[in-house]
Order: structure tokens, then C-alpha cells, then sequence
């Protein structure tokens, strides 16, 4: 919903005084975004994740048995847990999961009495055309 003229002008009075106040403060907070902060997490991933395959291969490469499992487990599991941190920033970074997204129940519905945007499981495919097929008889 954009702002009326008058919450516009109201908040450009506030960001003018608040550059006069503190302009090295108001400069930083104007210049951070929060999508740079994911990027930087999703390059961190990526290293850890790069991290992660060469400890995968060391542990495949070396064969003194007792040392090479647990690195090649570990190399996997920092391969793992470099992906879903990097899954979870480029999610955020992108705006998916957002906590303000809306509930299923708030989609409009569309043909048959369906959400709108969401789809059915095989199970609920299925049950309906039953009813259907009862209902046409």
C-alpha cells in the first residue's frame, strides 16, 4: 500500500533529521542491505561447501582406515550443512518463506473449489474425482 503525501512527507522530515543528527549512523543504515548480508552467507556456503568435498576426497584418498572414515563422514557432513545454510540465505535472499507470506487459508480459491496457487496431493486428486463420479450418477 504506498503512503499518502502527507506519511511522505512526515518520513522524509524524519530521514532529514536524522542525517543531521547522526549522518555517519544514517549512512551505514542507508547503505546495508539486507540481500548483501545473504550474499555473503551464500559465498560462506559455498566455500564451506568446497571445504567440505575436499574433505570428502582426502578421506577417499587416504587409506589408513581409522583416519580416513571419520574425514570422509565429516567431509560429507560439512558438505551437508554448508548446503542448507546456503539454501536458507538464497531463500531469504530471494524472499521465499517470509514469515508475513499468507496462509492457505487466506488464497482466494479457484476452479473446483481450490487454492489458488497451491496444489493437491495425489491422495486429495483422487478423492475428489471419486466424489465426482458418485456425484454425476
Amino acid at each position: 500500500m504506498p503512503l499518502s503525501e502527507h506519511e511522505q512527507r512526515l518520513l522524509d522530515q524524519i530521514e532529514q533529521a536524522l542525517y543531521a543528527e547522526d549522518p555517519k549512523w544514517a549512512n551505514t543504515v542507508r547503505i546495508s542491505d539486507p540481500r548483501s548480508h545473504y550474499r555473503r552467507r551464500l559465498v560462506k556456503a559455498f566455500i564451506g561447501f568446497i571445504l567440505g568435498v575436499v574433505l570428502l576426497m582426502v578421506g577417499v584418498v587416504i587409506n589408513n582406515v581409522p583416519l580416513g572414515i571419520p574425514l570422509g563422514v565429516g567431509g560429507f557432513v560439512v558438505m551437508l550443512a554448508a548446503c542448507l545454510w546456503g539454501l536458507s540465505s538464497w531463500k531469504r535472499m530471494n524472499g521465499f518463506g517470509e514469515a508475513n507470506a499468507a496462509t492457505p487459508a487466506d488464497q482466494p480459491r479457484g476452479k473446483g473449489g481450490r487454492r489458488a496457487g497451491s496444489r493437491q496431493s495425489f491422495m486429495e486428486r483422487m478423492e475428489e474425482r471419486w466424489r465426482r463420479r458418485h456425484d454425476e450418477r
